[in-house]
């Protein structure tokens, strides 16, 4: 279990996430979901409306994620918003007038999961599986890190491995 715990490490990801006013984009026709920004810190942003008000999330995961550790969550955000305004066409001024107000999370000062979610190292084939085998039947392990079904990485990944799981201690019930 530690090789395969060593061979799935957990992802740097730092998430901004802002309500505005009034959407930023053309809300006439198609309906603007995910917008990718190949280069920038933030490379993905996505938006949908909640309660009839628009939401900006700004997402950096991996090495650019890493490149945004220790610094201030201020200039973090500034950042995001900035590539964000880049990425729709506007001006970042502009942007941070129409936000009513931001959350941010990094993922790797979160004191309950110390990272997002996981990743297999080279050479790590394999070890999704191996981490989700229970240990002589009393100690089991779930998590989106033991999906070994296509889900890891996802909060359905750690769903579902949570009822393998929870199937496992039922079935060994009668033996504990």
């Amino acid at each position: 279990h530690r090789r395969a715990a060593r061979a799935l490490p957990l992802g740097a990801v730092h998430k901004v996430v802002s309500v505005l006013d009034e959407p930023l984009w053309d809300t006439e026709g198609k309906d603007l979901a995910f917008l990718h920004s190949p280069g920038s810190l933030f490379g993905a942003n996505w938006i949908w409306m909640l309660h009839e008000k628009p939401i900006l999330v700004c997402w950096s995961g991996g090495s650019r994620a890493q490149q945004l550790n220790g610094l201030a969550s201020e200039e973090v955000i500034r950042l995001a918003l900035a590539d964000a305004a880049t990425a729709l066409g506007r001006d970042p001024a502009a942007l941070r007038e129409k936000i009513r107000g931001t959350y941010y999370h990094d993922w790797m000062l979160d004191p309950f999961s110390l990272g997002a979610y996981s990743y297999v190292r080279l050479g790590g084939a394999g070890s999704r599986g191996d981490l989700a085998k229970p240990v002589a039947g009393t100690l089991f392990f779930a998590g989106e890190a033991t999906a070994n079904d296509g889900s890891a990485g996802t909060v359905h990944g750690a769903l579902r491995a949570g009822v393998r799981a929870a199937d496992e201690i039922a079935g060994a019930g009668s033996q504990l």
